[in-house]
């Protein structure tokens, strides 16, 4: 009988929702541990209340929480129209005081328990194709924009399709990246290909900009000044690959690499101020082959060097030292 009388007290809620505030309703579960229904409990950042709600399900409480898997409320569609949404919700700010926002869905999960192997989630989205060929699947598609057909002049400050925060208020501050730890990490994004163990296949990449946007974007990746304190791009010791990064298959009509002092350009003509070569004995020189025609070294114990002749050690004498494909001769 209780939980006939919520779906009945739901039901005229959401019939009465255009005209009046609402009161919180508060649905029980079927075996509840508390039997007298949920009490609302704000979250760290959240800044809102039920009691101004014009609607509200609440299922737990901190004292006598829920022991049941199944969410405080159910929102589901299966439906035939070209496009449809199986839940929508919109909000409109009117305010334009300093600090002034709009939020359509809200989410918090909040932990006061820990343990090990265990987290929350501030919201999972999930989408999974069962049956049916060349379609597609997208988690999540997050838009900033400005509209076809403003109203007035729109002049943005900022357009952002995701900001990606972490806020650690507990420390200490993260060290290098030569000293990162897999098992205890802070980052803002993290791209992860089958982390439950269903995924059986490599996927083409952890980061793609579209190949089919409208517009090109004018920057790749852009670090941007007083963000990063310590190392631009990482690459850890741990690490495998087959190339560092790989430019070879794209059309580069400037610089391939530039810096200060130094660039690259698209064909592999290299253009800096200086080049400080490592410090070899002869007897310690890379093995010349034809791999190595044309390599340029430095040493500092050659004997009785002529040019262009073969290098023995134990002397004195620096000089560059250069592989002609067979063996090290001085110049």
């Amino acid at each position: 009988m209780k939980f006939l009388s919520v779906i009945a007290l739901l039901t005229a809620s959401i019939l009465t929702l255009a005209s009046a505030q609402l009161e919180p309703i508060v649905a029980d579960q079927a075996k509840s541990t508390n039997a007298g229904g949920g009490t609302f409990t704000a979250s760290p950042n959240y800044v809102g209340s039920a009691s101004d709600s014009s609607f509200a399900v609440i299922q737990g409480s901190s004292f006598t929480p829920s022991t049941t898997q199944g969410p405080a409320m159910v929102v589901s569609k299966t439906g035939y129209s070209k496009a449809f949404n199986a839940f929508a919700a919109t909000a409109f700010k009117r305010s334009s005081l300093p600090r002034a926002r709009a939020t359509a869905i809200y989410g918090e999960a909040t932990d006061t328990v820990g343990g090990n192997l265990s987290f929350i989630e501030g919201a999972r989205l999930q989408a999974t194709l069962r049956s049916g060929q060349h379609g597609a699947a997208y988690g999540a598609v997050i838009v900033a924009g400005t509209a076809s057909a403003p109203k007035g002049p729109v002049t943005p400050s900022y357009l952002i399709g995701v900001e990606s925060e972490v806020d650690d208020q507990i420390g200490p501050d993260a060290p290098s990246f030569r000293y990162f730890d897999k098992n205890n990490f802070t980052a803002s994004y993290v791209a992860t290909n089958g982390n439950g163990g269903g995924t059986r296949y490599k996927v083409d990449a952890a980061f793609v900009t579209n190949p089919y946007s409208i517009k090109p974007y004018r920057t790749g990746l852009l670090l941007t000044e007083g963000s990063i304190d310590d190392t631009g791009i990482g690459f850890r010791s741990g690490l495998s690959v087959v190339n560092g990064i790989d430019m070879s298959a794209a059309t580069i009509s400037g610089s391939a690499f530039k810096s200060p002092g130094f660039k690259i350009d698209g064909s592999g003509n290299a253009t800096l101020k200086a080049v400080q070569l490592s410090a070899f004995r002869v007897a310690t020189l890379p093995n010349c082959g034809a791999g190595a025609t044309g390599a340029l070294a430095f040493v500092v114990d050659a004997k009785a060097p002529g040019y262009n002749a073969p290098l023995s050690g134990g002397g004195s004498t620096r000089t560059l030292a250069l592989c002609n494909g067979t063996r090290w001769t001085a110049h």
